[in-house]
């Protein structure tokens, strides 16, 4: 499940004004191709129906200013230590989790 339709609900944009607003952007930016998705496109991606290609992906990542493995419905490392700490988890329980998960040492979170 990818996270399109919840960002678009975010940035309080229809479908329709998701593509208006994401075709400017891409035009801007200079990333604009000459099939610009429509807000049945989108539609499409928020229902599972189909998928961006990796260079949509990474458009899309830039437009709503998330990553790519988020965008597409990977868990933040925020969002692993709320739901470790909501679930009853030590501080140290959740320190190992995220270091294995995210192969990181704690000084660099």
């Amino acid at each position: 499940m990818n996270r399109i339709k919840q960002l678009r609900k975010k940035k309080g944009l229809s479908q329709k004004e998701l593509a208006h607003e994401f075709n400017k952007f891409t035009f801007t930016n200079g990333t604009h191709s000459k099939k610009a998705p429509t807000y049945a496109t989108f539609s499409r991606w928020e229902k599972g129906l189909n998928t961006p290609t990796n260079e949509t992906w990474n458009k899309l990542a830039k437009f709503f200013g998330v990553s790519v493995e988020y965008l597409q419905g990977a868990y933040s490392k925020e969002e692993v230590i709320e739901i470790a700490e909501e679930a009853g988890y030590s501080d140290e329980q959740i320190q190992i989790f995220i270091e294995d998960w995210f192969n990181i040492t704690p000084k660099k979170w």
